[in-house]
C-alpha cells in the first residue's frame, strides 16, 4: 500500500512538472533577432561599391553612375541607364583602384537592369537578398556615389511597393535620399542584404525614390551564357552635345569645376532654410582643398564626368 501510494505521489509531481514546463514555454516572448546598425552595414559594403565612368569613343567622360560587385571574379550590378551611352567604361573603388570593363554579361533595358564585368580577380562582394520578402515600413540604407561624392550612405524606411500597371513588374518606393549619381547602387535590408537598385526619384514631390527589385537582377545572373556583350554605346544616336574638354588638364579642370561649384552656390545649394551655411571664401577654401587631392589623371576624368552628368540631368530628365 505504502509503495503504491509514493508511485502515485511521483506521478503527480512529474505531471505539475510538465505542466509548469509547457506553461512557461508558452509565456516566454518570442525574440526577434536584431538587424546590423548603419555603421556595421557600411563597413561591410566598404570595397565592393563602385563608381562607373562612361566614355565616348575619344575617351572623354560623359557619364557617371553607380554600381555594386557580386561575384569574386568581377560581375557588377548597376542600372541600364548607367552604362547606355559610351563606348568604354572602367569602375572605380574607393580606395582608387581603377578597373576597366571587359563587356556586358546581361541586361534588361526595360527594367533598367545591367550586369557588367570588371577585368580583374578576388573582388569584394555583396550579399544578396530576396526581395520578394520585402515589406511596407521596414528599415532600409541606400549607399551610392551621388555627384562623384564616393560610398555615401543614407537611410529611410520602404514607403510603398509600386506595380507598373497591367504589368506585374514592382518598383520599391523609398525614403532613403538619393542623387545624380546614385544611380546602380545597392539599396540594403537590416540584415546587410541587398534588396534593391537604386534608380530614380519622381519630380513634384518630396523623397519620392525608386529602386529597382535585386531579384530582377538576380535573373539575369542566373543567364547561362558565359559570352560577353559589348557596351550598348546608344551615344552614336542620343548623344547631341559635346563633352568638356580635359585639354591643359590641371588648369583647365580647375576653371571648369570652380565655376561649378559656383553654379551651386549661386543656386543655393550650400544653403539651408534661406540662409547660407557657408560664405564664398569658405566655399572656395573646400574646393581649393578638394581639387589638391586630385593625383591622377582619371581622378580628373571623374570630375568632368560628373559635370557631364550634372548637366544632363539638367537638361533631360530626373533618371540618375
Amino acid at each position: 500500500m505504502k509503495t503504491r501510494f509514493l508511485m502515485c505521489i511521483a506521478q503527480l509531481m512529474s505531471v505539475l512538472v510538465v505542466a509548469s514546463t509547457s506553461a512557461n514555454a508558452q509565456s516566454a516572448p518570442t525574440i526577434k533577432p536584431q538587424g546590423k546598425d548603419i555603421p556595421t552595414i557600411a563597413k561591410a559594403a566598404s570595397g565592393s561599391i563602385v563608381s562607373i565612368v562612361m566614355s565616348d569613343k575619344d575617351g572623354k567622360p560623359i557619364a557617371q553612375g553607380t554600381g555594386f560587385i557580386v561575384s569574386k571574379d568581377g560581375l557588377v550590378v548597376t542600372n541600364y541607364h548607367v552604362i547606355a551611352e559610351g563606348s568604354s567604361a572602367v569602375v572605380k573603388l574607393p580606395d582608387g583602384a581603377f578597373y576597366a570593363v571587359d563587356g556586358v554579361l546581361a541586361f534588361d533595358k526595360v527594367r533598367d537592369v545591367a550586369i557588367i564585368k570588371a577585368h580583374g580577380q578576388n573582388f569584394r562582394i555583396l550579399a544578396l537578398g530576396n526581395s520578394d520578402r520585402v515589406q511596407v515600413g521596414e528599415e532600409v540604407v541606400a549607399i551610392g556615389n551621388p555627384l562623384s561624392l564616393e560610398s555615401t550612405v543614407s537611410n529611410g524606411i520602404v514607403s510603398g511597393i509600386r506595380a507598373v500597371k497591367e504589368d506585374s513588374d514592382k518598383y520599391l518606393q523609398i525614403t532613403a535620399p538619393i542623387s545624380p549619381g546614385s544611380s546602380g547602387g545597392p539599396l540594403f535590408n537590416t540584415a546587410g542584404e541587398v534588396i534593391g537598385i537604386t534608380t530614380l526619384h519622381l519630380k513634384g514631390g518630396e523623397n519620392l525614390n525608386f529602386a529597382i527589385p535585386i531579384n530582377d537582377a538576380k535573373r539575369l545572373l542566373r543567364t547561362n551564357s558565359s559570352r560577353l556583350q559589348n557596351l550598348p554605346d546608344e551615344l552614336d544616336t542620343a548623344h547631341t552635345g559635346e563633352s568638356p574638354s580635359t585639354e591643359g588638364e590641371g588648369p583647365r579642370a580647375t576653371s571648369i569645376a570652380r565655376r561649378y561649384y559656383q553654379q551651386l552656390f549661386d543656386a543655393g545649394a550650400f544653403s539651408s532654410g534661406g540662409k547660407a551655411t557657408c560664405g564664398r571664401r569658405q566655399l572656395w577654401t573646400m574646393f581649393a582643398s578638394a581639387m589638391s587631392q586630385i593625383q591622377t589623371h582619371f581622378s580628373l576624368l571623374l570630375r568632368m564626368a560628373m559635370i557631364k552628368n550634372t548637366q544632363r540631368y539638367m537638361q533631360n530628365g530626373s533618371n540618375w
